[in-house]
């Protein structure tokens, strides 16, 4: 007797769900591995051209040269701070997917432990129907054979 789980589709789903929660996990630690890389650009790109200005002051460059690479550099420190706050939404967002994940898990083995009882149940059953045809058979022989 083949074994029919009748909340496979559930147990479909949710485990569907949890694949689709792991994609998006990926996606967001690929986000956030990406935002980290700009953020520590920008701060090296910041460095170099503060020591770049430094130089340039110690060699007499004229104002104007020196005030537009500060101005630069002030330009640099507002992407600094944007890529920061995309650093934190995307921390943010990793930390809520892997929470999000954690409860499809919890759910998909949840369905996946209902279905290791019915197949056990049902396995039972097969072996309680089994032995009961046996038994009958048993009885039938020795009937027939006195």
């Amino acid at each position: 007797m083949k074994f029919v789980y009748a909340f496979q589709k559930v147990l479909d789903v949710k485990t569907n769900e949890k694949k689709q929660a792991e994609s998006q996990l990926s996606q967001a630690i690929g986000a956030l591995t990406l935002a980290e890389r700009e953020l520590s650009d920008l701060m090296l790109s910041k460095y170099r051209y503060q020591e770049k200005l430094s130089d340039d002051a110690t060699k007499g460059r004229p104002m104007a040269e020196m005030i537009a690479g500060q101005q630069y550099v002030d330009h640099l420190d507002e992407r600094i701070r944007a890529a920061k706050r995309k650093l934190v939404a995307a921390e943010k967002q990793v930390n809520d997917l892997r929470e999000r994940l954690a409860d499809r898990s919890v759910d998909e083995k949840v369905w996946l432990n209902a279905k290791d009882r019915a197949l056990t149940v049902h396995r039972a059953e097969v072996e309680r129907r089994s032995q009961y045809e046996m038994d009958e058979m048993a009885t039938l022989r020795s009937r027939f054979a006195r």
